[in-house]
């Protein structure tokens, strides 16, 4: 039975309680069966394609995935049942993995030089297997740690690169150390279109990837764990999809990624480091669907103004530093958060609502700094406690000179000797 159908049988129930209709309790059943309804389900491809979305509730089936050359489909990131549990609108996306678990690599040599290397570590001696496409006979290297391997070409082309990991191999594309550590360097790592990740990567390292402008699409399957600072900084790749095993990201993994359109971060998703999409101008759409408390220091700063839909996780509390700086395209920001850091609305002068907290959520912690120059006509709502409110309200007053400020109450509370319950609107602060 579909989430909305035990509503509806809730509601029968709530008419029957008396005998009759109780206005209160059926209104209250079907106010929240009617939320479960708007809710959304897109579904995505690995390369970000959109295949189309569905309401959450009435969704009878998934739909049919899309076919790849050499990938195996895995299956959906979530159920049925999974999708029409979820309190909010969710994204779903087709997992694949490389058919025979190698990694590959697709490049287009087009200057005059033509003999890349490749950088990686291994954790066994010979544990990788490298096929330069050419027809040339696949190498290994006896080393372990971080290793390399040049090859000359004998003319310009597209090559697709081979590496073949042992089922007891470990390895990570790069050397890691710093932003002149990528898989291929100098003007060989412009000159990669493509990656698909195999077996024995479960990490992709520091800079692995670093300023790859010319990389327009990346597999990530399920089994990597971690995605590391700088891994895919300035690449050139529109939409980049997170595993769903994925549990940390670290400081600007994404960043100034100047044609990144849309992302996803996974539930799974424990840790997030700062200016993970710092700078990335073409960023239209994210949702943030981690399970990370605590959302770091400028993760969308410097967006801009194509940055129009974000959606943050319930399970996240607080909102850093500088979180939303200067995203000017945004016209209604909504988060469950319980504190709100330094300038972490600044310049958004483009939000018409801001809707804070949420019945049972209080905002606790408000910085006299989070609205700074954000001196537009606006409303913002901020659910909170009787002990926050005159706080709360002098430090959004102190940036936001030209809000509406509407208070109401997280949990059934007395304010000045009234009671009010969740969801009331306490006060009203006018400009």
């Amino acid at each position: 039975m579909s989430v909305y159908s035990k509503l509806q049988s809730l509601l029968t129930a709530a008419n029957g309680v008396t005998g009759e209709s109780d206005t209160t309790l059926t209104e209250g059943v079907q106010h929240l069966a009617n939320g479960f309804m708007q809710r959304t389900v897109r579904f995505y491809d690995y390369t970000g394609e959109s295949l189309g979305s569905a309401p959450s509730a009435s969704l009878a089936s998934l739909p049919e995935p899309p076919v790849h050359s050499g990938l195996t489909f895995l299956g959906w990131s979530k159920s049925i049942s999974a999708i029409q549990a979820f309190p909010g609108d969710v994204c779903v996306h087709a997992r694949f993995k490389p058919t025979d678990g190698k990694t590959r690599i697709y490049m287009t040599l087009s200057g005059s030089s033509l003999s890349p290397t490749l950088y990686f570590s291994q954790d066994k001696a010979n544990g990788l297997a490298i096929d330069w496409g050419d027809g040339s006979e696949p190498v290994r290297l006896s080393g372990t740690g971080v290793v390399n391997a040049t090859h000359t070409y004998g003319s310009q082309g597209d090559y697709v690169i081979t590496l073949t990991a042992d089922a007891d191999c470990t390895w990570s594309p790069g050397s890691g150390t710093t932003n002149t550590s990528q898989t291929f360097t100098g003007s060989y790592k412009t000159q990669v279109t493509a990656v698909e990740f195999g077996n024995g990567v479960n990490t992709i390292p520091k800079y692995a990837l670093y300023g790859y402008s010319g990389l327009q699409r990346v597999l990530m399957p399920d089994g990597i764990t971690w995605i590391n600072a700088y891994s895919f900084y300035g690449c050139g790749a529109e939409h980049i999809l997170i595993p769903d095993t994925v549990i940390g990201i670290d400081d600007v993994a994404f960043g100034w990624s100047g044609k990144l359109k849309s992302i996803v971060i996974p539930e799974s998703v424990e840790s997030i480091g700062g200016w993970i999409f710092k700078s990335c101008s073409n960023l239209e759409n994210a949702i943030v669907n981690c399970s990370a408390a605590i959302i770091n220091n400028e993760l969308f700063s410097l967006v801009g103004i194509k940055l129009k839909s974000v959606t943050i996780s319930d399970r996240v509390q607080s909102i850093g530093d500088g979180m939303f700086d200067s995203c000017r395209g945004l016209t209604r920001i909504s988060t469950k958060a319980r504190i709100y850091i330094h300038n972490c609305f600044n310049k958004c002068t483009g939000v018409e609502s801001f809707e804070l907290g949420g019945i049972g959520r209080a905002v606790t912690s408000m910085a006299n700094t989070a609205f700074s120059n954000c001196t537009q006509n606006c409303s913002i709502s901020v659910y909170t406690m009787p002990t926050y409110v005159t706080a709360i309200i002098n430090n959004i007053r102190n940036s936001a000179t030209n809000a509406t400020i509407v208070v109401k109450a997280s949990n059934d509370a007395v304010y000045n000797g009234v009671s009010y319950s969740a969801g009331d609107t306490i006060v009203t602060s006018n400009p």
